[in-house]
């Protein structure tokens, strides 16, 4: 199968272990957070941090699109910088069956780089939301090339399934 299940988390370093991530499942037309770990499967959010907005999940001409908007600050969760560098994976599966991912990319991004200045940070950050993020994932290629920040500082990428966070 040439169109798979993708994620993108938000972590504090450059492993799996102990990120949050928001996983894309095209067959259940779900895009939804969970608690990754590196050694077990990823667990599902309780539905009180089920706070996503905007999503969706969909596929065409061999590419799995998944979009949401996310709060840059919330309750137990790692806290998403405007300005200064995020750390954040990207993975994808081989089919839409969600198992261990088939491939993987670490990278550092500056939200703040997207508008090309810094954005002040708001009186209540909890409040504001972040831009929209599109993951975009075409089938056949290397992460470097389905990273659509692949400019982005500090990325690195492991592709051997045998490794672990």
């Amino acid at each position: 199968e040439a169109e798979a299940w993708i994620g993108l988390a938000f972590s504090l370093d450059d492993k799996m272990s102990g990120s949050e991530g928001i996983i894309g499942l095209p067959d259940e037309g779900t895009v939804k957070k969970y608690a990754l770990s590196g050694y077990s499967a990823p667990a599902e959010m309780e539905a009180d941090h089920q706070t996503l907005r905007d999503t969706s999940i969909s596929q065409n001409d061999g590419r799995t699109i998944m979009s949401f908007t996310k709060l840059l600050e919330e309750s137990d969760e790692i806290r998403i910088k405007e300005t200064g560098a995020n750390w954040l994976l990207h993975a994808r599966g081989s089919s839409n069956s969600f198992g261990y991912h088939r491939t993987r990319l670490a990278f550092q991004h500056d939200f703040s780089e997207d508008t090309g200045r810094p954005t002040p940070m708001p009186a209540n950050p909890s409040a504001t939301m972040m831009p929209t993020i599109v993951v975009n994932s075409p089938t056949g290629q290397e992460p470097t090339d389905i990273d659509p920040l692949n400019d982005a500082e500090g990325a690195s990428r492991d592709e051997d399934e045998n490794v672990t966070d």
